[in-house]
């Protein structure tokens, strides 16, 4: 996950050397605590340090009564506003991290992402909400010009139902075959971005990284107080769901602006309410 440390402005963040400094910085001086007990010799911390307004790092561990700390993951963050209603959810533990699988059945929808607030999520469970945040971290990606209205077609001239099902397919089969398919269908057809004018298709690496094309409704540019790099804020329409992505001013090829189209690779993550 080192990449996506660079979608808020570290992109100089690339060894275990420098995500150890990082974490001294965050356990000495949090901006927000979130503290968990689940018996006297097993307490459970979520620290957060913000480089800009909504965007920064977490630190999540486990601490002794003597409050030592063993940190189990450094994780770059994005917060959004932006409140999602979904019809099905499902949440996961995956390797120590808590996935949320859902299903936003009015766009047709499936959809994964790493929950970041997931000292809530244990300590109130029964109560899981389908109401959620979402964003996602953007390693790269690049601006390409809206859709041509005259040489848009439907979904039932390029047959997009069948496109999506052996996506999904691929997808319920444990990503095996989903990326080679999507590079191939992507690569197959020069004229690819002239009539699609959306897509949301998952990643094989990660079950929580997703291949995106979106519309770019509006955008706005921030600046990591610590290493004074630029990072864009993009809000986007994608396949009917509105979501907000980060990215790197430096990783973004292109200049952002509301009716062009952002396409890039992102990971997914945020908060169930």
């Amino acid at each position: 996950m080192f990449h996506y440390f660079r979608s808020i402005g570290f992109s100089r963040i690339i060894s275990d050397g420098h995500k150890k400094i990082l974490s001294d910085c965050i356990l000495e001086n949090p901006d927000y605590r979130y503290i968990m007990s689940k018996n006297f010799n097993h307490i459970f911390i979520d620290f957060y340090k913000e480089f800009s307004d909504n965007m920064g790092v977490s630190l999540k561990g486990v601490m002794t009564d003597k409050e030592e700390v063993t940190v189990k993951s450094l994780q770059p963050y994005f917060f959004t506003n932006n409140v999602i209603n979904i019809h099905n959810i499902k949440i996961v533990d995956y390797d120590d991290d808590y996935l949320a699988l859902c299903e936003k059945t009015d766009i047709n929808l499936k959809f994964n992402f790493y929950i970041q607030n997931k000292l809530d999520y244990l300590g109130n469970k029964k109560n899981c909400s389908t109401k959620i945040n979402i964003a996602g971290l953007a390693s790269s990606g690049k601006v390409v010009l809206p859709l041509n209205n005259g040489q848009h077609i439907t979904s039932e001239v390029f047959d997009l139902k069948s496109f999506d099902h052996s996506l999904n397919t691929g997808y319920k089969n444990g990503f095996k075959k989903t990326k080679k398919n999507t590079e191939f269908k992507i690569k197959q057809n020069l004229n690819f971005l002239s009539i699609i004018e959306n897509y949301f298709l998952p990643n094989c690496y990660s079950k929580t990284n997703y291949f995106i094309l979106g519309n770019i409704k509006s955008y706005t540019k921030i600046c990591n107080k610590e290493t004074n790099e630029e990072v864009y804020l993009l809000k986007l329409s994608v396949t009917g769901l509105d979501l907000d992505v980060c990215i790197n001013s430096c990783d973004l090829f292109g200049v952002p602006f509301p009716g062009m189209r952002f396409m890039g690779n992102c990971w997914l993550q945020g908060k169930l309410l």
